[in-house]
């Protein structure tokens, strides 16, 4: 028969068990300890492995167990505007820049003076007010004199 784990997977159980073992041998109680608010994670409280001293996307191993609400606050007052302004740096000192990313866009992308059509071939690319324009020639409107005449 296949072994059943109690938290949900083999990571939830070993982090549990060791977590429990730590805090009993500090003389804290039979229960782990949360790491971000330093109270006991009861049994049936939602908990989350929590990545310690160092977070998850800078290459963190140290995990405890914590509360989800306590972590969940943690990964949004902290983790996770580190992990941006350091991806913005990053991408700064690379030269990664704007929406295309790099100094030479690529031919026929959004970013680049020419545009290549399934119909048409290579052209270059017009701005808004240029594809208004041409649109407005195509539809031939031609404005109407007034006269001043009216009619009966």
């Amino acid at each position: 028969m296949a072994y059943k784990y109690r938290f949900g997977t083999k990571v939830r159980d070993q982090t549990w068990a060791l977590e429990k073992l730590a805090a009993y041998r500090a003389g804290r109680g039979e229960l782990p300890i949360c790491v971000h608010c330093d109270q006991p994670v009861q049994i049936d409280q939602a908990w989350d492995v929590s990545h310690v001293t160092v977070p998850r996307t800078f290459g963190g191993k140290s995990v405890g167990c914590g509360h989800r609400k306590c972590n969940q606050q943690d990964n949004t007052s902290v983790v996770i505007p580190a992990f941006s302004k350091a991806e913005r740096v990053r991408k700064f000192n690379c030269g990664i820049t704007g929406p295309g990313l790099g100094k030479h866009p690529m031919q026929g992308g959004r970013r680049s003076l020419i545009s290549k059509t399934f119909s048409h071939g290579v052209q270059p690319r017009l701005s808004s007010k240029q594809r208004h324009e041409l649109f407005l020639q195509r539809r031939a409107i031609v404005p109407i004199e007034d006269t001043g005449e009216v009619s009966p």
